[in-house]
């Protein structure tokens, strides 16, 4: 078993539609409902989400399935 701690990733807009399959309108409903992970103020201009954040997400909403 490996125990190495992979350093915490983050993912810009694009790769987050990709990695969901979401829309922008369906990802910003989400998060108004606080259905999706949170995202963050990398620069004035800029946002981005936690990989891991995400990866759970997605593997929370398969799970239900």
């Amino acid at each position: 078993m490996n125990n190495v701690m992979k350093k915490p990733r983050i993912i810009r807009l694009k790769e987050v539609l990709a990695k969901t399959g979401l829309s922008i309108s369906s990802l910003r409903r989400l998060q108004s409902k606080k259905q999706f992970p949170n995202k963050f103020q990398i620069s004035p201009r800029c946002v981005g989400w936690l990989e891991e954040d995400v990866d759970d997400w997605i593997r929370m909403l398969t799970m239900g399935r």
